[in-house]
């Protein structure tokens, strides 16, 4: 049996739906004789897991498949430093539901008579009972204001939660009357048949009742047919009936009338569905457990990894008390309540997740101590999670922060009726994420809302993209606008800095706040861009006056005029004598806005109230290109000279699963020469595998690089200090060169300055230094002499920032610093730039020849403020052949995308950085080491998408590599031993239709990189070139191969293909034509495939799992095909397009030639049912022609999935 690779020092436990409690669980799979085996329980793993534990870490690993729970799987302390997680190349299921996989059809009179003749022909019938299913929970009141309870039973299918059958089906009702008053528990409405509705008992209405921010279920105590009706029980919604407002029936069998529609008869146990497809086994599946899927207990340092949690009526987990601990790349899907709640302890880290299809919120996170401001530093890290909020539609939001200290940075939030995150609390982050298309079915709401207290404060928002969140409902007499950032209600103290709003609806609000910022920010077509009121002394003065204690309620929960709160905000000590109602102490500076409108203020405020320096809002702002989102500063823009600081825009999001503008913007080249750069980049380009290293004194605790200090998990004395401590006198740099090498690697980039600013080099322009510690060693000579020894290229990482020179200021965001700020001071700032070029000027002339430098921490300043042009222009007299990265604003021979690989690569030179495990630095906790399977496939992604991939590892402080990376560095050389040819010099490939895998190209050859065992042919495009023959790299045997419509095939048999990645070696008769043609089609019409499409913009990319180009997000992006036509006539234009409903109406111009026919995108079932669309004639010459499709306007989110276009020849033509 082959074991998961893991820690070598971890025991390790298998689980499997083929197990046996009674066997050891130490291997992977049963015996063929059934002696031994994996454990089936994960109960039975945790009793052996704690016996290990004793002894060191431990792993449970369970096997792919369904692990149907009854129960809460609990862990406690007794597990701390386990590892919970998914065996290698497999995906294990903790389901709370009940697979459901008999259905007959409806045969009983009563219930076929109650359903519509349309549906009775469709709707099929289960019975529960005779599975043993008896409890089906109870429909309850949900929503606004109420607890969170588990929902009743709920019906999944393929992965999609199914509608309980309601009236109207896929709109609202609206509230005609209310008869006995607002708050008389009465209202009346139009429409329908409710006549046919025999059972009444259990029908329920769900609304937003009053205000659009606000939602509940409410069951029907009486309907009458007659008069439209209905009467509800006590206490009668949420701020009772009002005339207008919307509501829908729901749980009524006669309304059970169209696909993906359920009703589950209580009395009897039987569930009817309209199935929108035949149902398979294990197609449905009903929700069965009321409690969490996993519950964690004051344990420390548990990490659970790579499992999908599914079809529960409940959450999937509950982690309270405890330290670091982790729930990583795992799925959230179809869950009652919530994916993941975080309740007190610190550290903990969610990541990676894709969270959808949730019943209410996403993830949940409360840390840190409110009374003493002492932090949670929990994280939330680069999760996708979109359609959540589905059953309470309100306050239930993607992200809920509660407590002080926590960071939320690089998730994707989008498509859900309000919240992205919900913010109460002290001193969080926010930052870099992507947010769009929520509160699309609420008004008076926020993407990102805090609200109703004073004391709360120091929270940072910075650096996100807000886009598309705009009032999406009727004013009905309310104000239902929609805010990107809502700080309501005399919310205070928070700073806005550095967003990016577009079409972002009421972008900024400050609601009668004190002491806010707005700054650095830009804001495209917002309505308008900032909004600020006194409200405190308008319409909500009652919270001022003595009628209501609310506001005056949170001050006295946490003592506000005493320490720490009177130290940490001495604006509030004096608050309650300084007419506190009045919003004083806002700040809006240096922001741009272009289009829509700037600014709204009320209450009697105006710009000498509210402190307003250096906004632009008309003329040329000075970006590069406003208007397709390239932000960069233009040489000499005006903005920087108001001290307008570029934003990091390639940072924000989480583009490998959601592109962004920026994901695939490249940077401006350098002052060279194109063909002087390309020249430069040569050996670059061809070497594809370097190693990135992370070295410095913060090893010596083993924590994160330079941003413990920044974030105040240390101070800076404690974080310094390790200079006194870091010794790593074992140290040969010859074993880390060898490393590399053994790897495959043909570079080494070292980190000699990091944001810390401490050199690993000899510098006489500072004491803080290498040769101040105990080593007293030039470390970096040692590395350079030690990689020319190997024959590695040698790359300088250096950080243009500086947090420990007190010349250096920070950036300007107030509250986390924990150093102070220096005021600006031009001849000190210059002296820091002299310092920082001093330093550099060191490194590239005391060690030879240096390949390559790699900059970073540009972020803070601008060209102009480092003085790049000048700093090039030294770097390339003092090193011409040198080649530099992207990071120095404004210059740069290549772009480097930091921990994600670019689904379609880059349109120029391109690197990825990525950690081995999860941090840069070296961190014995940090256990989720990449496997070197994963690690070869990112490599040939990478390399299949014309890019570098540059592999972090951080040494410990004595020099050396945990062994667990050294095993998977060992193994990806290994690989490389055999598929070399596959990676070094090779240009990207063509498309593959085959979605686990890559292609390379390199003269009259291709290599079809196969991930993992196919579970079908593998089909890779083939324009322009014959196949002389194809044979695997790793036996060097030949392979069959079959070719049609320039789609070349294999059979790749399973006893054949390497577990990580499998290379085929086609050769061609010539190098592959880099052309996009069209398949002549038997009937004479031409086919242009998605495949074979040239992009053009920032976000539209070829999918490879769907074989279409998907995220048209942007309008200026488009697609282009170049093709001969055989002969000249009129072609009829039909796209196979997937539009989901709700997303239609993008209008899109087709140019052929000098042909051009319009079209409006029409709706199929969603973005993967292509459909033909027709888009119109054109007339085309014979000969070569070129197609472009654009969008001429973005209806929605996105413009359409395309598969294909046809050109279909028009008779008579």
């Amino acid at each position: 049996m082959i074991a998961h690779e893991g820690a070598a020092s971890a025991a390790e436990f298998f689980v499997s739906p083929q197990g046996n409690d009674a066997w050891s669980g130490r291997l992977t799979a049963p015996k063929p004789d059934r002696s031994d085996g994996p454990f089936a329980t994960l109960e039975r793993a945790q009793a052996a897991a704690r016996t290990a534990a004793r002894t060191g870490a431990v792993i449970i690993t369970l096997r792919g498949g369904v692990y149907e729970r009854t129960r809460a799987f609990a862990m406690n302390a007794a597990d701390s430093r386990l590892t919970l997680r998914s065996h290698k190349g497999e995906t294990a299921v903790l389901r709370g539901g009940r697979a459901i996989d008999v259905w007959r059809a409806v045969s009983n009179g009563d219930a076929l008579d109650r359903l519509q003749e349309q549906a009775r022909s469709h709707v099929v019938c289960a019975d529960l009972r005779a599975v043993g299913i008896t409890d089906y929970g109870s429909l309850t009141r949900r929503g606004f204001g109420r607890p969170v309870t588990p929902a009743a039973l709920e019906l999944v299918f393929r992965g999609k939660p199914m509608t309980l059958a309601r009236w109207p089906n896929d709109d609202w009702a609206l509230i005609k009357s209310a008869p006995n008053g607002q708050d008389g528990g009465t209202f009346t409405f139009e429409g329908g048949t409710p006549e046919r509705w025999k059972d009444r008992a259990d029908i329920w209405v769900h609304g937003y009742w009053t205000y659009d921010w606000a939602d509940t279920y409410e069951h029907v105590a009486a309907l009458d047919p007659s008069t439209r009706t209905v009467t509800t029980d006590p206490p009668h919604g949420q701020y009772g009936y009002t005339p207008g407002k919307r509501f829908y029936f729901l749980n009524v069998l006669e309304e059970l009338d169209q696909p993906g529609e359920w009703y589950l008869d209580r009395s009897t146990g039987k569930l009817y569905f309209w199935p929108p497809e035949p149902p398979r086994k294990g197609d449905a599946v009903v929700s069965v457990l009321e409690e969490p899927l996993i519950t964690v207990q004051d344990a420390r340092n548990l990490t659970i990894e790579g499992i999908r949690f599914e079809c529960s009526r409940a959450s999937a987990v509950m982690i309270k008390g405890g330290a670091a601990n982790a729930v990583r790349r795992c799925e959230f899907l179809c869950l009652g309540t919530s994916a993941v709640n975080v309740d007190g302890g610190t550290d903990h880290v969610i990541a990676d997740c894709h969270i959808h299809h949730i019943g209410e919120s996403g993830i949940s996170v409360s840390g840190g101590d409110r009374k003493t401001l002492a932090p949670g530093r929990h994280q939330v890290l680069r999760n996708h999670i979109h359609d959540y909020s589905l059953t309470c539609r309100t306050y239930r939001p993607a992200i809920g922060l509660n407590g002080v200290g926590n960071r939320v940075a690089n998730n994707a939030i989008h498509d859900a009726p309000h919240n992205a995150i919900l913010m109460g609390g002290n001193e969080h982050i926010v930052e870099l994420n992507d947010i769009s298309r929520v509160c699309l079915q609420t008004g008076d709401a926020g993407a990102i809302y805090m609200g109703r207290n004073m004391t709360m404060r120091g929270n940072v928002i910075r650096w996100n993209y807000f886009h598309d969140i705009t009032r999406t409902i009727g004013g009905g007499g309310g104000f239902v606008d929609v805010m990107s950032v809502y700080l309501d209600d005399c919310f205070c103290g928070t700073t806005i800095y550095g967003n990016v709003f577009v079409r972002g609806g009421r972008a900024a609000m400050i609601g009668g706040g004190r002491d806010n910022t707005i700054e650095n920010n830009v804001f495209v077509d917002c309505t308008p861009a900032v909004h600020v009121d006194s409200r405190g002394i308008g319409w909500a003065s009652f919270w001022f006056d003595g009628r209501d204690p609310f506001i005056m309620n949170g001050l006295k929960e946490v003592n506000h005029d005493q320490p720490p709160y009177s130290v940490r905000y001495p604006q509030l000590v004096n608050l309650l004598t300084d007419e506190p109602g009045r919003a004083k102490g806002n700040v809006i500076a240096r922001n741009v806005a272009v289009g829509g409108k700037w600014i709204e203020m009320f209450d009697g405020l105006d710009e000498k109230t509210v402190r307003m320096e250096d906004n632009v809002i008309e003329g040329d702002p000075g970006f590069a290109d406003i208007a397709a989102l390239d932000l960069r500063l233009k040489p000499g823009s005006a903005l920087s000279k108001i001290g307008f600081k570029p934003i990091p825009l390639q940072k924000i999001g989480l583009p490998s699963v959601v592109p962004t503008p920026w994901s695939r913007q490249p940077a401006r080249s350098d002052s060279g020469s194109g063909r002087a750069a390309s020249a430069r980049l040569r050996w670059w380009q061809d070497a594809r595998f370097g190693m990135f290293v992370h070295w410095g004194i913060y090893s010596v605790i083993g924590m994160e690089a330079s941003w413990p200090m920044y974030s105040g998990q240390y101070s800076r004395a404690e974080y310094e200090g390790q200079m006194r401590r870091f010794n790593p006198s074992t140290f040969r740099a010859s074993e880390l060169a060898g490393l590399a090498k053994r790897a495959g690697m043909k570079y080494l980039v070292l980190t000699t300055k990091h944001h810390d600013g401490f050199a690993m080099f000899d510098t006489r322009l500072s004491q803080y230094s290498i040769m101040q510690s105990p080593v007293g060693r030039d470390l970096v000579r040692e590395v350079v002499d030690a990689c020319r020894a190997s024959g590695l290229k040698v790359g300088f990482y250096f950080s243009l920032c500086d947090w420990h020179d007190p010349a250096y200021p920070s950036w300007p965001v107030t509250g986390n610093w924990p150093f102070g700020t220096i005021a600006p001071d031009p001849s000190r700032w210059q002296a820091f730039v002299e310092f920082m070029h001093g330093q550099i000027r060191e490194l590239l002339t005391n060690y030879g020849k240096i390949d390559l430098l790699w900059f970073d921490g540009g972020w803070e300043h601008t060209p102009t403020d480092w003085d790049a042009a000048g700093l090039i222009a030294m770097i390339r007299r003092l090193q011409p052949d040198i080649i530099v990265n992207d990071r120095l604003p404004g210059e740069g021979d290549y772009a480097t995308p930091e921990q994600t690989i670019p689904a379609c690569g880059l349109s120029r030179p391109w690197e990825t950085c990525m950690t081995i495990s999860n941090t840069w630095g070296y961190n014995p906790q940090d256990r989720a080491i990449k496997s070197s399977q994963q690690l070869i496939r990112n490599l040939c992604r990478i390399a299949g998408g014309g890019g570098n991939f540059l592999l972090n590892v951080g040494p410990g402080p004595d020099g050396s590599i945990q062994p667990e990376s050294v095993e998977r560095l060992e193994a990806i050389g290994a690989w490389l031993r055999v598929n070399g040819e596959a990676i070094y010099g090779t240009l990207a490939g063509p498309r593959s239709a085959y979605p686990d895998g890559a292609v390379t190209a390199r003269g009259n050859r291709l290599y079809a990189h196969v991930f993992g065992v196919p579970n079908g042919p593998v089909d890779v495009s083939l324009p322009g070139a014959r196949v002389r023959s194809a044979r695997l790299l790793r036996d060097g045997r030949p392979l069959p191969w079959t070719v049609q419509d320039d789609r070349l095939r294999f059979d790749l048999p399973a006893d054949r293909c390497d577990p990580a990645v499998t290379v085929i070696r086609v050769e061609l008769d010539r190098p592959m034509e880099r052309r996009h043609g069209a398949v002549h089609e038997p009937d004479g019409s031409l086919r242009l495939s998605a495949s074979s499409a040239a992009l053009h913009g920032v976000q539209l990319c070829y999918q490879p799992a769907y074989d279409d180009l998907g995220c048209w997000m942007t309008p200026t992006d488009w697609a282009e095909w170049r093709f001969e036509v055989p002969a000249a006539g009129r072609y009829r234009v039909e796209l196979d397009a997937g539009v989901p409903p709700g997303q239609e109406g993008s209008i899109m111009s087709v140019l052929a030639g000098r042909q051009e026919t319009r079209f409006v995108t029409r709706p199929t079932s969603g973005w993967t049912d292509y459909r033909p669309t027709d888009a119109g004639v054109v007339r085309l010459p014979r000969g070569e022609v070129t197609l472009q499709l654009r969008c001429l306007r973005l209806a929605r989110m996105a413009a359409l999935n395309l598969r294909a276009i046809r050109l279909v020849p028009v008779p008579g033509s």
